[in-house]
């Protein structure tokens, strides 16, 4: 805190993957050149801070994840604040600025900062400064940017008011009235209110000009070009110092390497070796190694210098901190894989089943869980490659934070070893996939030596270059690899990464099966993910999970000799790390009686595979009760090439489990004289008189699974002109009837980008 208290502001941040936090800490930096001091904690650090008494401004950055939750760092402060008994003027002294972080794609929009903005309004806070929705489907800096920029002189307001309000009591209400917002800070408002509502045309360019333009009202009319631009073409000549470029972040990470004969001690690696102990699998040869022994809760454990006698050999068992921090993890084997698209399908289906009976794993179907996945091992290699490491990649390096550093709260990233392999870090620990932030770029300047790619760079993190970095950098899906081969002076450090790449974070996929149905089984389906070469992306690439897996389990899809067994069926050892991820809501009705509607197309048909497993089972085991009507919308592109489930579906509907398959074939010719139904929302509108009949007279339950873009904003749409045709009502009453839908959850969606 500084001197002068009244410069102070509290400013709070609740992240799940590091970007609300990122932010908070841009504003932090930021603050000490506008002659304030920001007193920065994490919103969980709830014995660092106290809104009840507090009297300074508060500001609020806030992420929003899963299907509209506030972040896990957040839940206890909201569980608090929405206690029923808190009076309405409960933090009527408050006064406050919030910055919500989401992405359009979801439905449910920034709805973690709306919840909390909703609730401190609710018990009597007062705006200081209006709220901001920056949405990472366009860019959260479209927003991010300009609302910062606005924050300082409303700060600088409301502690002024602050002031004026403690020196002279009896003058409140004239100091208020007199010294309200500026027009500056309307006009900020306003800019932030229509930035959020920016509809990108054109792969972002369009709204990334105008906002270019409003901000610095410059011409970045682009002359006539002879080829088509790229991730490394200049934008039109801007001179240096006109450049709006961010500042640069002090470092704080500090990396030293160890050779391969230096010993490691006991005190300067204690979280490597405590969970070594734990996690260590098997046995390793000791011979012609130096090796140091520690005892660790009673746990002997060998720490070799050298990597390859290390427990955590890459591939075999990813159980470090930076890993086990989800809380229970399972590792299992992977004992069967089913390919149920045909060679010639557009996408490639797998489905893997695991085997979870000697675990504590437990699922409902419509649960989805999270799969630890490392790296692809060749962007590894190829990256210590182009940053001159391949020599030190089996090396131990050590990672602290930086001494005298000035970043406020520097820390290790929790993510990050204290001590192990470099080929670890960037196997298992760091997203190297990742869209390079601004921030990020900034920092490569930095790493730069030719001058042109320098100049590049500084464009592309600049507020003129907006639109380049929205269509060359965010809509390319352009990452580290990328970057460095576009800019082959760029050679940053190893603690640069550390400090800008997040965390490789674990892939989710939802459950295909029941565990009533199919005991100490668990089966889920995904898409090999591709992403085609472009002219910013040189070579195609696999998902970093989905590539994996299906490299996995390569021996299981195409077994040879030397993986059958006895019984000449194939066999595999490979196992994989997972966590449950339950929900509270896409699950079954209670009520088995209640009808319910399943729209999946695709690989959106996984969970229903486990619901109506699950369902087949109870019909199995409780002749007497009484069982709901169940229909299933699927699509997919052709009938013979990608039609999952196939056989499994028309068992459902003999016994029937399933009482009605509608289907459609997107791609598949015909001859009709009328053209058949191409996509889901087509076929629903075929049923719309029994659709609403489900869901208005028998109450039942609406079920979307799969590509949120391109199907579930369409389903939505159709399921409002159903509603709006069978009530005769207009589509706005319709669209209330949904919304009232959701809210009791009989309307539920697992969908993703």
């Amino acid at each position: 805190m500084c001197c002068e208290s009244k410069r102070r502001f509290l400013l709070l941040y609740a992240t799940q993957k590091g970007q609300a936090k990122a932010i908070a800490e841009e504003i932090w930096q930021q603050a000490g050149a506008h002659g304030l001091e920001a007193d920065m904690h994490c919103i969980s650090e709830m014995d660092k801070y106290n809104l009840e008494t507090e009297k300074d401004p508060v500001v609020i950055v806030i992420s929003t994840t899963g299907t509209g939750d506030p972040p896990d760092t957040a839940r206890k402060f909201v569980k608090k604040i929405q206690d029923k008994t808190l009076p309405p003027d409960h933090f009527a002294h408050l006064q406050y600025g919030l910055l919500g972080l989401g992405d359009s794609e979801y439905m449910f929009f920034c709805n973690g900062g709306r919840t909390v903005d909703r609730r401190l309004q609710e018990l009597g806070a007062q705006h200081f400064y209006d709220t901001g929705l920056a949405d990472d489907c366009v860019g959260l800096e479209l927003v991010v940017d300009p609302w910062i920029d606005g924050l300082w002189l409303a700060l600088k307001e409301a502690l002024h008011l602050q002031k004026e309000k403690e020196g002279m009591n009896s003058a409140v209400d004239a100091v208020s009235s007199s010294l309200s917002p500026t027009l500056h800070t309307v006009h900020e408002l306003n800019l932030s209110s229509e930035i959020q509502n920016l509809k990108l045309e054109d792969g972002g360019a369009r709204g990334s000009d105008i906002l270019s333009q409003k901000l610095d009202d410059i011409n970045l009319v682009a002359p006539a070009r002879d080829t088509e631009p790229s991730l490394v073409h200049s934008v039109p000549p801007v001179s240096q110092s006109a450049l709006n470029i961010p500042a640069l972040p002090p470092e704080y990470i500090e990396v030293q390497f160890q050779d391969a004969q230096d010993e490691v001690s006991h005190n300067s690696c204690p979280l490597l070796v405590s969970h070594l102990a734990t996690a260590a699998m098997g046995t390793f040869c000791q011979a012609q190694l130096k090796l140091v022994c520690f005892e660790v809760h009673q746990v002997e454990v060998w720490i070799s210098p050298n990597r390859d006698s290390l427990p955590f050999k890459e591939g075999l068992n990813p159980h470090l901190p930076s890993l086990i921090s989800e809380g229970t993890t399972f590792e299992v084997p992977v004992t069967k894989a089913v390919q149920l698209t045909r060679e010639d399908a557009i996408k490639t289906a797998l489905l893997l089943e695991l085997d979870i009976a000697d675990t504590a794993f437990e699922y409902q179907p419509g649960d989805a869980f999270c799969v630890i996945c490392p790296n692809n091992g060749s962007e590894v290699e190829e990256l210590l490659h182009i940053l001159g490491l391949s020599e030190k990649g089996d090396n131990l390096v050590c990672v602290k934070v930086k001494q005298g550093t000035k970043k406020k709260g520097a820390s290790r990233p929790q993510h990050i070893p204290e001590r192990s392999t470099l080929k670890f870090i960037l196997n298992w620990c760091l997203e190297i996939r990742a869209i390079p932030k601004k921030a990020f770029l900034r920092a490569l300047v930095e790493c730069t030596s030719d001058a042109s790619e320098k100049r590049r760079l500084q464009e592309l993190c600049s507020r003129q270059g907006a639109s380049d970095y929205t269509r060359f950098i965010r809509d390319s899906n352009v990452c580290l690899l990328d970057l460095l081969h576009a800019f082959p002076s760029c050679k940053p450090s190893l603690s640069l990464l550390i400090e800008h790449l997040p965390k490789l974070q674990a892939r989710s996929y939802s459950v295909s099966s029941s565990n009533l149905y199919q005991p100490g089984r668990l089966c889920f389906v995904f898409n090999v993910v591709e992403f085609p070469a472009s002219p910013s992306r040189p070579v195609s690439r696999k998902g970093v999970c989905t590539g994996w897996l299906a490299e996995l389990v390569a021996p299981l899809l195409h077994p040879s000799k030397s993986t059958l067994d006895t019984k000449g069926e194939s066999s595999s050892t490979e196992k994989i790390t997972i966590f449950p991820r339950p929900n509270n809501a896409f699950h079954l009705p209670a009520d088995p009686s209640v009808p319910f509607i399943m729209v999946g197309p695709g690989t959106g048909i996984s969970p229903f595979i486990g619901f109506l497993q699950h369902r087949q089972k109870l019909r199995e085991q409780h002749p007497d009760w009484k069982f709901g009507e169940t229909w299933l919308f699927f699509g997919c592109r052709h009938q013979d090439r990608d039609y999952l489930f196939k056989d499994e579906l028309r068992c459902f509907l003999e016994n029937g489990t399933l009482t009605y398959l509608k289907v459609c074939f997107s791609r598949d010719s015909s001859t009709a004289e009328v053209a058949p139904p191409k996509y889901v929302q087509d076929v629903l509108r075929l049923c719309a008189k029994e659709v609403a009949r489900v869901l208005l007279k028998d109450r039942g339950y609406f079920y979307v699974c799969g590509d949120k873009k391109h199907m579930a904003d369409d389903v939505s749409d159709a399921v409002v002109d159903i509603l709006s045709m069978e009530m005769e009502a207009d589509k706005l009453e319709a669209m209330k009837i949904l919304a009232m839908l959701r809210e009791a959850k009989r309307y539920l969606q697992d969908v993703w980008s």
